[in-house]
């Protein structure tokens, strides 16, 4: 069920878990990979494989779209995000276990917070739209703070509201290897959930996904 990486599992809950969002907690592969080829071939660039989709940094369009779209990068984000804007709250759908885990963690009054490379606009709208927003005390996307991940100035701002500083009562859930350097860089406890994708030269805590950890936070109980 839970595979050990290059850290210890952790042995006690902690005082806070900061979560990534995209394909962590929900599922918005589709509607991500759709737009950003739709964005692609609009301002004609090579279409994007979903094998090159599934393993590209997981930088936030303000810190990729240069890169990918050069002069044309503002007016191509934008273009992205009115694509994702059409179609993104008919089609997400929570992960298996998220909201189990969510609310197992917030009976054992663990602080939970979101810090995605999405849009803060967006973000803050989808998780509306689940109607999650009273299992955070802080949702963080991208342009809410001067740098995204894999800075840690997001993980800071998620704790802002509280006393708890990043260390070893902190963990970050996320499934890309941008989540797991942003909690390197903060000094939290990288816990990586992905069951397709590998990981190298970094320390984390593997699970499978949210039922998985699930099922490790009822051991700590």
């Amino acid at each position: 069920m839970i595979h050990q990486g290059s850290i210890p599992q952790p042995s006690q809950l902690p005082k806070a878990v900061i979560f990534d969002w995209d394909n962590t907690l929900v599922d918005t592969w589709r509607t991500c990979y759709e737009a950003y080829n739709t964005t692609l071939k609009t301002f004609h660039r090579p279409l994007c494989t979903p094998e090159d989709f599934t393993h590209q940094p997981h930088q936030s369009a303000k810190d990729s779209f240069p890169r990918n779209f050069g002069d044309q990068h503002k007016e191509a984000e934008e273009y992205f995000y009115r694509q994702i804007h059409e179609t993104h709250l008919e089609s997400l759908r929570p992960l298996p276990g998220s909201e189990k885990l969510l609310q197992l963690l917030l009976s054992q009054r663990v602080y939970l917070a979101v810090v995605s490379n999405k849009h803060g606009a967006l973000l803050r709208r989808e998780v509306a739209h689940l109607e999650w927003g009273h299992y955070f005390g802080n949702v963080v996307g991208s342009c809410d703070t001067a740098e995204d991940k894999p800075s840690p100035l997001p993980v800071f701002e998620s704790l802002k509201k509280t006393n708890i500083t990043p260390g070893q009562d902190v963990w970050f859930v996320g499934d890309s290897p941008v989540d797991m350097l942003c909690s390197r860089n903060a000094n939290c406890v990288p816990i990586y959930v992905n069951s397709s994708s590998a990981l190298e030269d970094l320390p984390f805590f593997y699970g499978k996904d949210c039922l998985s950890l699930a099922s490790i936070v009822m051991d700590m109980i």
